[in-house]
């Protein structure tokens, strides 16, 4: 299925309108005013990161009546803290890593003795995506007052990281789940460099044991549909050196770059079924597809699958 309507590359600020064989045709001012211009019908949301996926973009779409393929904004706003997510998450009597937060006027190291934590820990944003932030905390000297604002720890957890991804046309429709994957990757942190260099490998989980492998796709299903998702999400896992699994985090709008992981679970069938995606979203509201929008560093892939 071609892409019939124009791309959109948003910085956050303006939006430089491009054909849909790539040629700069114009720049507007911000994203509500192209919306409008076009007087939009639906929208592939291909947008990746903190700010774009957090519901900013998904409450404007909704207070303009704009269809769009993707996260709606509950899940969004949800997905994209990892404090809330976790809520959720847990709330479903699925397992995670323990935690420590700062309450308000607290620091984290005084949070982490609250909780009885001790390194090694996980440092991570509490809003944030493609591990920017994440890193690895070995020594109690790591921990200290100087700790960025806005961040988190959880405990670190040997083991070997997994990955399922769901799908869904709408919200009301249970996913459809991927096989598990596994992630290879040097170090023992997936890191944000792994992704940007694309030094990482998504394989087949075979060694996984049935149960385990059943457990992490029945909670990758929970949580897509305790989100109220539609379209692709992806969640993360850790299977301890006991072979207990525990879910690291959900992401709500996961990249569909070629590079990217959600691309590489899915391998030879990718293409297919993003456009089986499209199709279904587009059947949903019958409508013609006006346009796509992108941040700027999206891979073409993202709409020219389409």
């Amino acid at each position: 299925m071609g892409l019939d309507g124009p791309v959109l590359q948003w910085d956050g600020v303006k939006v430089v309108e491009r054909s849909s064989q790539g040629d700069e045709t114009t720049c507007h001012a911000d994203l509500t005013q192209a919306l409008l211009r076009h007087r939009t019908s639906i929208v592939i949301n291909c947008l990746h990161g903190a700010w774009e996926c957090g519901g900013r973009v998904q409450g404007l779409m909704d207070l303009l009546g704009i269809h769009y393929t993707g996260a709606p904004l509950r899940a969004a706003v949800t997905g994209m803290d990892k404090l809330c997510s976790r809520n959720l998450i847990t709330g479903l009597g699925i397992p995670m890593p323990r935690y420590a937060a700062p309450a308000p006027g607290e620091s984290l190291p005084a949070a982490v003795r609250r909780a009885g934590l001790v390194p090694p820990l996980i440092l991570k944003p509490v809003c944030g995506g493609s591990s920017e932030g994440v890193r690895l905390l070995r020594q109690p000297s790591d921990l200290d007052a100087t700790c960025p604002a806005n961040y988190f720890v959880e405990e670190f957890i040997p083991g070997r990281e997994y990955c399922v991804a769901a799908f869904s046309p709408d919200s009301a429709t249970p996913p459809t789940l991927s096989p598990p994957a596994r992630i290879h990757y040097s170090g023992e942190v997936f890191a944000a460099h792994h992704k940007e260099e694309g030094t990482f490998k998504v394989v087949e989980a075979q060694e996984l044991v049935p149960d385990t492998a059943r457990h992490i796709c029945k909670w990758t299903g929970a949580i897509h549909q305790a989100l109220g998702m539609a379209g692709f999400s992806r969640c993360d896992f850790r299977v301890d050196n006991q072979g207990r699994p525990l879910v690291l985090e959900v992401n709500v709008q996961p990249g569909l770059a070629a590079q990217s992981i959600v691309p590489r679970i899915l391998g030879s069938q990718t293409p297919n079924r993003l456009s089986k995606f499209l199709q279904l979203h587009l059947s949903a509201v019958q409508k013609k597809v006006a346009l796509c929008i992108q941040g700027q560093g999206t891979e073409k892939f993202e709409s020219a699958a389409y």
